[in-house]
C-alpha cells in the first residue's frame, strides 16, 4: 500500500478529497497513486504530516479517555 491509498484509508477519504485537501489535481494523484509519476518530495512530506497528525490525534482521543476515567475514580481526600 503507497502512502495515498493509506492517508485515504486512515481518513476514509477518496483521492477527489485528498486531492482537494492538498491543493493538488486529482489527476496527478491518480498518477503519484498508479506509479505514473514519481511523487514530488513536497507531497510525499504533506503526506506524511497529514498521518502523524492523525496518530496523535488518536493517541491524544486515548489519553483524554484515561485522564477522564482515572480523574473520575480517583478523589484526593483531605
Amino acid at each position: 500500500m503507497n502512502i495515498i491509498q493509506k492517508v485515504c484509508k486512515e481518513l476514509g477519504i477518496n483521492q477527489a478529497e485528498l486531492s482537494r485537501m492538498i491543493g493538488v489535481s486529482q489527476s496527478k494523484i491518480s498518477e503519484y497513486n498508479s506509479g505514473k509519476r514519481e511523487t514530488p518530495k513536497v507531497v510525499n512530506f504533506a503526506l506524511g504530516l497529514i498521518l502523524e497528525n492523525k496518530e496523535l490525534k488518536k493517541d491524544s482521543e486515548i489519553l483524554d479517555l484515561l485522564s477522564k476515567r482515572v480523574s473520575k475514580n480517583y478523589t484526593i481526600s483531605q
